[in-house]
C-alpha cells in the first residue's frame, strides 16, 4: 500500500461522517453506497498488480455491501427486509472465504482466544433468542439465525486472528463495528428503539466496512511481501479437526 494513499482514506471516512449528519435518509444511503464502492476501488486499486483470490472474494464482499446499502430504503417491506438480510448473509460469506488460506486455518490460535471468543457468541445467541426472534416473521426467522451464527464464526476467527497477528487489529475492529451497526438495526427494526434508517447505524456501517478494508489491505500486502503466511504460535486450538474441511 502506497504510504500516501492511507491519509486520504481516513480523510474519505472523517468528511463521510460529518457530511452524513447532515443528510436525509436518502441521499445518506446514496452516500453510503458511495461510500463503499470509494472502498472497493481503495482495494483494488492497491492490489491490481498481485491480485489473489482473497482479494476477488473481499471485493466481491464490497460490491455486496454497495448493494446491502440501498436495500434499506425498503426496510419497511416483508420482502425488503429478505433481500436485506439474503445480501447481508452472502457479504459475510465472502469475508469468511476470505479469512481462509492453505497454511493458516480459521481456527489458529491460542484457547484463551477460543473460550473467550465461543463464550461471547453464545451469550449473544441467547441474547438474540430472547430478545429479538420472538417479534421476527417466521419467514425471516432461519437467514436471521443464519446471520448471527456466520458473524459470531467471522468474530470467533478474527478474534484469534488478532491475538495472533497484530496485522488483524484493524480488520477485527471492522467486524466489531459492523456488529454494532448490526445491534442498532435490529433494535430500529424490531423494538423501534431507533428511527428506521439512522445515522448511528450507517456510521458504524461505514466506518466497519473502512476498517475491514484497510485490515484486510494491510494483512494480504504484508503477507505476500513476507512471502507467506507467518504462524507466530502453532498451538492449535480443540477444533484443529477442522483443517480438512478449511
Amino acid at each position: 500500500m502506497q504510504d500516501n494513499k492511507l491519509p486520504v482514506h481516513y480523510i474519505i471516512l472523517f468528511l463521510y461522517l460529518i457530511v452524513a449528519f447532515f443528510l436525509n435518509t436518502n441521499l445518506r444511503i446514496t452516500l453510503n453506497v458511495l461510500f463503499c464502492l470509494f472502498c472497493n476501488f481503495f482495494y483494488y486499486d492497491n492490489r491490481k498488480k498481485t491480485i489473489n483470490t482473497q482479494d476477488i472474494y473481499f471485493i466481491i464482499s464490497l460490491i455486496c455491501a454497495a448493494i446491502g446499502s440501498l436495500v434499506p430504503i425498503w426496510r419497511h417491506l416483508q420482502v425488503g427486509l429478505v433481500i436485506e438480510m439474503l445480501i447481508s448473509i452472502l457479504m459475510l460469506m465472502f469475508i469468511l472465504l476470505c479469512l481462509k488460506s492453505k497454511t493458516q486455518y480459521l481456527f489458529l490460535g491460542t484457547n484463551w482466544g477460543l473460550v473467550l471468543g465461543i463464550f461471547l457468541i453464545v451469550l449473544s445467541l441467547i441474547y438474540f433468542t430472547n430478545h429479538f426472534l420472538p417479534y421476527i416473521n417466521d419467514l425471516n426467522a432461519p437467514l436471521a439465525v443464519i446471520f448471527v451464527f456466520i458473524l459470531g464464526f467471522i468474530f470467533i476467527i478474527t478474534l484469534i486472528r488478532a491475538v495472533n497477528d497484530t496485522n488483524y487489529y484493524q480488520f477485527f475492529f471492522g467486524v466489531c463495528l459492523i456488529i454494532s451497526s448490526c445491534i442498532v438495526a435490529a433494535f430500529s427494526i424490531y423494538h423501534n428503539t431507533f428511527a428506521l434508517n439512522n445515522y448511528f447505524e450507517d456510521a458504524l456501517a461505514m466506518s466497519g466496512i473502512f476498517f475491514l478494508t484497510n485490515g484486510m489491505l494491510k494483512n494480504t500486502t504484508q503477507l505476500q511481501s513476507s512471502g507467506s503466511y507467518q504462524q507466530h504460535h502453532r498451538n492449535f486450538s480443540i477444533l484443529y479437526f477442522l483443517k480438512k474441511i478449511f
